[in-house]
């Protein structure tokens, strides 16, 4: 409610993002938060052209700026689809490959094919983003029970609020596209209605604006990253040359945000007037989605 009233009083110093992770009873994140769970119905939990990519967070992000809100240089870890429904968004992207000259917090061991970095103090992550401890515990190669782990698997990485980490993300970088030694492999802008696709560990710089509008709103899909990179149908139909990340996903143990399934969920008053707000853009992206 309030967040809306100040956007409604033309205020630029808004930003909210649903991305800190709440983790389940088995140790892995949900996989969406409030304000998203009240709108869960509204919107696939797997996209048909995202092929067997397996989910592993969708996002809600809003703010209001005319001038252009930076995120900041750094990468994800995931495979990402972001679909903008209202707005503007101009992205500077850098290949996993410049990572040498992206000067992130974290020091780089690794950089799988996939596009998957990993970072010192990361040691076990494999290029699925899976920790080998939790595949282990998984199919019950350290504990016995052939099945799902007996408590947290430990090793997830867990997105939190900046009140919360002291130190900076690894896969952020200390300085803006602009003072970089090289520049961007591509520059895109994305408008309401259009959606990018950004594989892991590709760098990116997103300066948001209102576009004309009271502000910009995006939804976004993390996936774990694929690590059969055949071309053609064989990638698409069987992206992962493990079974961990299907396996996990079919056995229920990622939450999807619905509490009670087969209920229509309530949504708050403050969501329903945002999806009203928005609403032309949000049934244009999700029509779309599902006529694919």
């Amino acid at each position: 409610g309030e967040f809306l009233t100040r956007l409604d009083g033309g205020s630029e110093q808004l930003y909210i993002s649903s991305a800190e992770q709440t983790i389940g009873p088995h140790g892995f994140p949900d996989l969406m938060v409030s304000p998203l769970t009240e709108l869960r119905r509204d919107f696939p939990t797997r996209l048909s052209w995202a092929g067997r990519l397996v989910p592993a967070q969708i996002n809600l992000w809003m703010g209001s700026s005319t001038e252009g809100a930076s995120s900041g240089l750094h990468h994800d870890y995931h495979d990402n689809f972001y679909v903008l429904l209202s707005g503007r968004k101009r992205f500077l992207l850098y290949p996993p490959s410049f990572q040498p000259h992206m000067q992130t917090y974290g020091e780089a061991t690794v950089v799988h094919p996939n596009g998957r970095i990993v970072y010192r103090g990361q040691e076990g992550i494999n290029a699925d983003g899976s920790h080998q401890d939790d595949v282990d515990r998984f199919y019950g190669r350290d504990n016995g029970n052939g099945g799902a782990p007996d408590g947290d698997v430990g090793h997830v990485e867990v997105v939190l609020p900046e009140s919360e980490s002291d130190a900076e993300p690894p896969s952020f970088c200390r300085v803006r596209a602009e003072d970089l030694d090289v520049p961007p492999a591509m520059k895109i802008e994305l408008h309401a209605g259009e959606s990018l696709f950004l594989p892991a560990g590709w760098f990116h710089e997103v300066t948001s604006l209102n576009d004309g509008g009271r502000a910009h709103l995006a939804l976004n899909y993390w996936l774990q990253p694929p690590t059969n990179l055949q071309r053609g149908a064989a990638g698409f139909e069987q992206p992962y040359m493990s079974s961990f990340w299907p396996d996990v996903f079919a056995s229920g143990l990622v939450r999807d945000g619905v509490v009670s399934r087969g209920k229509k969920s309530r949504r708050s008053a403050s969501m329903a007037y945002t999806k009203l707000r928005f609403g032309r853009a949000w049934h244009y992206i999700w029509n779309h989605f599902r006529s694919t």
